[in-house]
């Protein structure tokens, strides 16, 4: 059984505010850096391939997550 793709998208709403929300949820999450957010991320795709969109003010961008291939996404740490 194929599952399909997770969405999340991440916006940063202050100096030190990033909100993470998966598509389709009511629920949104707030964290200090873009690498918390990048990791709660990580960790809600239960090991599974997801699609990140980046937005920053005007600044947009998708980025897609491999779980085998652990790597920065936006400049974050890894």
């Amino acid at each position: 059984m194929c599952r399909a793709q997770s969405m999340f998208r991440i916006t940063h709403t202050g100096q030190d505010r990033w909100i993470v929300i998966r598509s389709g949820a009511l629920v949104e999450h707030g964290f200090p850096t873009l690498e918390d957010a990048v990791s709660f991320i990580r960790h809600e795709s239960d090991r599974t391939p997801a699609a990140v969109e980046l937005r920053i003010g005007e600044l947009y961008a998708v980025a897609f997550l491999d779980p085998d291939q652990p790597r920065s996404l936006f400049g974050e740490g890894v």
